[in-house]
């Protein structure tokens, strides 16, 4: 009867040792499935303030971008518009000096039918 008595209280005492440890496991467990949202939190806050500042600069780039070219059209512009004057220019400079031969030419023919 006595081992009995022994026994019972040996399983209980491991009874309630048992009880007590699953509650502070319960409690770690908790603390850190806390500490580990709160740690993810943080980690989403950092990747959001990384998106934003990534949006930010990818905005003043495309700015910059757009200014740039545009820049480039209008120089392009204003010399493909000087290089079509100067051909325009020179066509007809060309056309002139056709007109003034024919005009010769028909003067010298017809004074040579006089």
């Amino acid at each position: 009867m006595g081992d009995m008595k022994e026994e019972r209280t040996h399983f209980q005492d491991n009874e309630k040792d048992n009880i007590k440890s699953k509650g502070e496991r319960k409690e770690a467990y908790s603390r850190d499935e806390m500490a580990n949202i709160a740690e993810v939190e943080e980690y989403e806050r950092t990747l959001q303030e990384n998106v934003t500042d990534l949006g930010v600069h990818l905005e003043f780039t495309k700015k910059a971008l757009i200014e740039n070219y545009e820049m480039k059209l209008q120089r392009l512009e204003a010399e493909l518009e000087l290089r079509m004057k100067v051909e325009i220019h020179e066509i007809e400079e060309r056309k002139n000096e056709h007109i003034n031969e024919l005009m010769m030419n028909h003067e010298t023919a017809f004074r040579e039918m006089k």
